[in-house]
């Protein structure tokens, strides 16, 4: 979307996601914690098929690029980028996980003889129509329509 400076103010996207905030922030507060409860499904849906478009995207936006780097030759030097970066960014992530986890040392105090020996309740709740909706909109379009 291009900035277009014949719209009026109310109609530029920077003061209608300021004025949703605004209105989001005076209706957590008017109604407080049982209203979030309430319609907070609608942001779990919204947040769902978030995740659903996620894989397609992604898909999609590597497909494109390929096609428009050209013929054999672009292909292979961007493969071999694109797989160093993926390299690369991984044990970056993997030596910052075990640096983290010998300063911190978490769970280096924690008692589990006693958690151990508790008991966990088994929960049985029914499914809401809610949750029914929720349910159908699957996290991952491909995975649910590749496991069957």
């Amino acid at each position: 979307m291009e900035y277009d400076p014949t719209l009026p103010w109310y109609r530029r996207l920077h003061w209608q996601v300021l004025a949703a905030m605004a209105l989001g922030l005076l209706t957590g507060w008017a109604f407080g914690a049982p209203a979030a409860e309430n319609i907070g499904w609608i942001g779990q849906l919204f947040m769902k098929l978030l995740r659903m478009i996620i894989v397609p995207l992604v898909l999609t936006s590597i497909v494109s690029g390929v096609a428009s780097v050209g013929g054999g030759r672009a292909i292979g030097r961007l493969f071999g980028k694109t797989m160093g970066y993926y390299v690369l960014s991984s044990m970056l992530a993997a030596l910052t996980g075990l640096l983290m986890v010998n300063l911190i040392r978490p769970g280096r105090n924690a008692d589990m003889g006693a958690a151990a020996q508790q008991e966990v309740p088994e929960l049985s709740t029914p499914d809401s129509a809610v949750d029914l909706i929720l349910d159908i909109v699957p996290n991952n379009f491909f995975a649910t329509a590749s496991a069957g």
